[in-house]
C-alpha cells in the first residue's frame, strides 16, 4: 500500500512544498479532496512519471479546477478506475458500477460471496461521502502487478467532519481520534443517530434523502462508521489483504504480518481516508460457499452492480 507516501506528502504540504514524486489511488483521493476545497499549498509540481499517472486518472484536471465524470469505457472497470467525485447519487451509482466490475472481474477467485460483500462495503463508503461528508470526497482503484502477484488497491478520502465528531454523538466517553477508530471497528457499534418513533424511514438502498430538512429520517444501512468498517476489516483479514484508516490524528493499519494496529499520526486529516489492498489470487480455498451469497448478490444489485 501507499499510505506512507500520503503521510510524507502531507508533511511536505504543511511545510509549504507542493512537489509529488509518486501518485497512487490513495494519493489521488487525498489530493483531490484537498484541491476541491482549495487546500493545496500552491501549484502542484509532478515529476514526469507521477504526472503521467495524474493526467490519466484525472487528478491533474481536478487540481486545475476541471472535472469530467469518468465514462465506463476502455480499461476502466478492468485494470483501474479514474478519480471519481462522490457528490450526487448519480456519481455514486456510476462509481459503484465501475468499481464493482473491477472487484468481481479481478477478485472472483476469492469467491463471489467475498466479492459481493466487498462491493457492498465499497458502496457504503461511497454513499457515506455523498450523504455525510458534503460530497467533498473522491475514490479510485488500480490493479498493480507486484512481485508477490497482482493486487487490487482501492482508496477513498473525504473532507468531512471525521470519525470523532460522529462517534461522540453516540458515545460521549470517546475522547480522541484513535479511540474513535477503535470504536468504529468494533462490530455492532454504529454512529448512526437514534431517531424518534415518528422519524420517516428511508429504504435500505436509498442513496440520498428526498425529504426536506424539517423531516426527521432514519436508515439502518446509511452510515459506514461502524457496520461498514467492521465488515471491511473482516474482509481484509479473510482475503490476506491490507487496510489503512486515517481520521484526525488517528491511524489504523492491518497487515497479515502485524495484524491490527492503532496509533497516533504526526500529521492529521480532516475527514476520513481509507486505503485497502486485496491480492487477486486467494491463498486459502473455502471448503463450501457461504450461505449468504444470494443475499450479497441482491445487495450488490441494489448498488447498481
Amino acid at each position: 500500500m501507499n499510505y506512507r507516501t500520503v503521510l510524507s506528502i502531507m508533511q511536505s504540504f504543511e511545510q509549504g512544498a507542493a512537489k509529488i514524486d509518486f501518485v497512487s489511488p490513495i494519493v489521488s483521493a487525498v489530493c483531490g479532496a484537498l484541491a476541491s476545497q482549495g487546500r493545496l499549498p500552491g501549484p502542484v509540481v509532478f515529476t514526469p512519471g507521477a504526472k503521467s499517472y495524474a493526467d490519466n486518472n484525472g487528478l491533474s484536471n481536478i487540481i486545475q479546477g476541471r472535472y469530467d465524470p469518468p465514462e465506463h469505457t476502455g480499461l476502466q472497470g478492468q485494470t483501474y478506475t479514474k478519480l471519481t467525485r462522490l457528490q450526487t447519487s448519480n456519481d455514486v451509482d456510476n462509481c459503484n458500477k465501475v468499481i464493482s466490475d473491477l472487484i468481481f472481474g479481478r477478485l472472483g477467485d476469492h469467491g463471489r460471496d467475498v466479492a459481493g460483500r466487498l462491493a457492498h462495503v465499497v458502496g457504503e463508503l461511497h454513499d457515506n461521502v455523498a450523504s455525510h461528508a458534503g460530497g467533498v470526497g473522491f475514490s479510485c482503484a488500480q490493479v498493480y502487478d507486484y512481485t508477490t502477484g497482482p493486487t487490487v488497491e482501492f482508496a477513498i478520502a473525504d473532507n468531512g467532519c471525521g470519525m470523532l465528531r460522529n462517534v461522540r454523538n453516540a458515545d460521549a466517553t470517546i475522547m480522541d481520534d484513535a479511540d474513535a477508530i477503535r470504536w468504529c471497528l468494533k462490530e455492532g457499534n454504529t454512529s448512526a443517530p437514534r431517531h424518534s418513533s415518528w422519524a420517516q424511514r428511508l429504504p435500505e438502498d436509498a442513496l440520498y434523502n428526498p425529504y426536506p430538512d424539517s423531516v426527521e429520517t432514519r436508515s439502518e444501512e446509511n452510515n459506514h462508521l461502524g457496520k461498514g468498517l467492521s465488515h471491511l476489516d473482516k474482509l481484509i483479514c479473510e482475503t490476506g489483504g491490507e487496510l489503512w484508516i486515517w481520521s484526525g490524528d488517528g491511524q489504523y493499519v492491518w497487515q497479515p504480518t502485524s495484524k491490527g494496529t492503532i496509533r497516533r499520526s504526526e500529521t492529521s486529516w480532516q475527514g476520513v481516508a481509507i486505503e485497502f489492498s486485496v491480492p487477486v489470487t486467494r491463498k486459502v480455498i473455502d471448503a463450501t460457499p457461504s450461505a449468504d451469497v444470494d443475499k450479497y448478490r441482491d445487495l450488490g444489485r441494489r448498488f447498481g452492480i
